[in-house]
């Protein structure tokens, strides 16, 4: 089955449990909860994968090789979220 799921950042790196082949659909940032999510659309049924993504604020360095994944604007800051890929 797919679904789009949502997974919580945490400022800076993040080793996250995905079903292999998810697809990161969007960032946002949710007010209610203060803090940033991604989505994405999974197949449930597939095999867990690590992956890592990193959340900055502007002006904070990040890897080259990162693929930026989408932005999140709160009051005071805007966040940016990176994806560095399949970890093991």
């Amino acid at each position: 089955m797919t679904q789009v799921l949502r997974f919580d950042l945490a400022i800076g790196e993040n080793v996250i449990l995905m079903p292999e082949g998810a697809e990161i659909l969007s960032a946002g940032f949710r007010p209610k909860r203060g803090s940033v999510s991604i989505w994405a659309r999974c197949q449930t049924a597939a095999e867990l994968e690590r992956r890592q993504l990193t959340l900055v604020t502007s002006g904070v360095p990040v890897s080259p090789t990162a693929r930026y994944v989408g932005s999140a604007v709160t009051h005071d800051y805007v966040f940016h979220v990176f994806d560095d890929g399949i970890v093991e």
